[in-house]
């Protein structure tokens, strides 16, 4: 909780040195977040870009965003929350329940110098603007960091039910479900058929969470494939990631361009270097966050330029995990960097120069 407060006072301050208020839930909120606004209060909408002057050809409506944060929003409207209000609020909570799950689940919640650094990283990881922010982005972290700590502890079915929720939520979420896949066959501490099976029950339930969104999108307009048609028109496929990463550093204004050089050495780093005592076992958390962050951070390059890269970003943040492992010099200066990094994105995010 201490994390959050101190993350989210140093927003505050960056909104307010910017000229806008921090109290009031629409400094909160940008051009994506008003698409999940716009579901929870009007529903799902889907039409020829062509109708409302688009400069891209092809479908355009809300229906590139997922249902579960929305209904949440809906929720919390009709106990007589604006919708703005409500989608800052639930993801204010999730941003702090995901930051004490962390603490309890994989800090021991002991208060050492590593697992303060860890906290201050994770409070302030690359792009953590999005954890306050009107999006679904702490709900996804929060359901991830779920997944993975019901499924290490044996809880298959309620690891899947975590990640399903997770997928019903956001566009990427899904990839939980390969992860959970690789990890758990990759524990070599039960045999292959009780893995495959264990395997099943965690990624199962996520695929199906995203088959929902699929059939949200046939029930309400017509058209289980229209995410798909939305996103159309942004070019997502095959690209090179170190193509769409270059673009990322030149293109994207210098703050932009320091978090994409920053997160890349800081996830190399976490994958190639991680500490380990001599001797020590392998603990199979290690296999988990390693595929899951090569996994979120390879696919938004792959994708390409259309990507918000400094958004997807912020769902790397369980490599906080691996950084615990490095180096407590080193710790320090990955601290040292984040604070003021992400200080400098939320101002641009406040000013309206990120969305």
């Amino acid at each position: 909780m201490t994390a959050f407060v101190v993350a989210r006072g140093a927003f505050m301050v960056a909104a307010r040195i910017g000229g806008f208020d921090p109290l009031s839930a629409d400094a909160w909120s940008r051009w994506d977040s008003q698409h999940y606004v716009d579901i929870a209060t009007s529903g799902y909408e889907l039409f020829d870009c062509a109708t409302i002057h688009f400069p891209r050809a092809g479908w355009c409506g809300n229906a590139g965003w997922f249902p579960a944060y929305p209904l949440l929003i809906g929720v919390l409207t009709k106990l007589g929350a604006s919708a703005t209000f409500a989608g800052a609020l639930l993801a204010a909570l999730f941003a702090i329940a995901w930051l004490v799950l962390l603490w309890n689940a994989f800090l021991d919640a002991r208060l050492t110098r590593e697992n303060v650094l860890t906290l201050l990283l994770a409070a302030f990881w690359p792009g953590a603007i999005y954890q306050h922010a009107v999006f679904p982005i702490s709900m996804v972290t929060l359901t991830t960091l779920a997944t993975m700590a019901l499924a290490l502890r044996g809880r298959a079915a309620s690891a899947g039910i975590a990640g399903a929720i997770g997928a019903f939520s956001y566009s990427t979420a899904f990839l939980i479900a390969p992860v959970a896949a690789a990890a758990t066959l990759l524990d070599t501490r039960e045999p292959m058929r009780a893995r495959l099976i264990r395997a099943a029950k965690i990624a199962g339930p996520i695929v199906l969470g995203f088959v929902a969104v699929l059939a949200t999108h046939q029930v309400t307009v017509g058209a289980w494939d229209a995410f798909f048609k939305v996103q159309a028109k942004y070019g997502h496929g095959l690209h090179s990631p170190l193509s769409t990463l270059g673009h990322a550093i030149s293109a994207g204004g210098t703050v932009p361009a320091v978090q994409a050089i920053f997160v890349a050495a800081l996830v190399l780093l976490v994958l190639v270097l991680p500490r380990r005592e001599r001797g020590a076992p392998r603990e199979p958390w290690i296999a988990w966050v390693r595929i899951l962050v090569a996994t979120y951070w390879i696919f938004p390059l792959v994708m390409g330029n259309e990507v918000s890269l400094y958004r997807a970003d912020t769902l790397l943040v369980s490599a906080v995990l691996l950084t615990r492992r490095l180096p407590f010099l080193v710790q320090v200066a990955l601290v040292v960097i984040a604070i003021p990094l992400a200080c400098a994105m939320a101002s641009l995010f406040f000013e309206g120069a990120i969305v």
